[in-house]
């Protein structure tokens, strides 16, 4: 079960500049950082209930398309979760009519073959997200579109809401790894972990959630090894957005464990299909007595 609390909107002093994605100094991109951020993992779920869409020849996407789709999630998942376990997250979605692409990372650069850098990973987000919009017109799938990002995915959805807000309605956060030195220390690189200054990472984060105006919504888990609650806390609290929303999920770990969906239950998705509703003008007082006014 999911416990949670509306956060009220909080109003920062404007910016200097427009921030339009994250920067990260040359020691949070060094290649053997890289090969521990983005390990290599099986990237295709199960062909049966998922379509394949090439966004290009690097990244092959899962979408699960519902019926009655209301609204379709691009997903950034963590870069150290089981795509399969990610199916049980799809099916919930699926159920609340809500459709999810699932963009699985590519460690690797094809061009340069070197890995991907924690820079490149953050920027490449803008980028495929516009490919991804493009060929979900191509395939007629026009509902609104949310941006998600699961424990280090955040980094490529926030860039992609940063350089397109005007083409997705919502972003919503799960288990962000607040804490870039942990996480690290955590995957067994302590000697990689000692040269990064979380602090910047961080401060990169608030700066780019004060930027972003779109609604904004973050599941947390009570158990992340690697983020506190205390830190996603403070995420939100930077966030400029006026409809944002925080959730603790009691019992929960990492998104890299497996989806928070796997501990929070059928609450977590009807919690995502009222943030959807609520931001899409289907669930205001009207609709909701038309509606009534139908059953009857």
């Amino acid at each position: 079960m999911a416990c949670g609390y509306m956060v009220q909107p909080c109003w920062f002093i404007d910016n200097s500049y427009l921030q339009t994605a994250m920067i990260f100094p040359p020691e949070f991109n060094r290649p053997a950082i890289a090969e521990v951020l983005f390990p290599e993992r099986e990237v295709l779920a199960d062909q049966e209930i998922a379509q394949l869409l090439m966004i290009d020849e690097n990244h092959p996407a899962q979408f699960f398309q519902a019926e009655g789709n209301v609204a379709t999630i691009i997903l950034f998942p963590a870069p150290n979760a089981d795509l399969h376990d990610l199916e049980e997250l799809a099916d919930g979605l699926l159920q609340q009519q809500i459709s999810i692409m699932i963009i699985p990372n590519n460690p690797w650069n094809k061009e340069s073959s070197s890995p991907l850098s924690l820079q490149g990973y953050t920027d490449e987000g803008a980028t495929l997200f516009a490919r991804v919009s493009d060929l979900l017109k191509q395939n007629n799938i026009d509902q609104p579109l949310f941006i998600a990002g699961h424990g280090l995915g955040i980094l490529p959805a926030i860039t992609a809401v940063l350089r397109h807000p005007i083409s997705c309605k919502g972003l919503l956060l799960e288990g962000p790894v607040c804490d870039l030195a942990a996480y690290l220390d955590r995957a067994g690189a302590a000697q990689q972990s000692g040269t990064i200054d979380n602090a910047v990472y961080f401060l990169e984060l608030e700066m780019a959630l004060q930027t972003i105006s779109r609604p904004t919504m973050i599941f947390h888990g009570a158990k992340d090894p690697v983020s506190t609650v205390t830190q996603a806390e403070r995420l939100q609290a930077a966030s400029c957005a006026r409809k944002k929303q925080f959730f603790v999920i009691p019992g929960a770990e990492t998104p890299g464990e497996a989806p928070l969906c796997h501990w929070a239950g059928a609450l977590y998705f009807s919690t995502i299909r009222t943030f959807i509703d609520t931001i899409c003008g289907t669930n205001s007082w009207r609709q909701r007595r038309k509606a009534r006014k139908q059953q009857q």
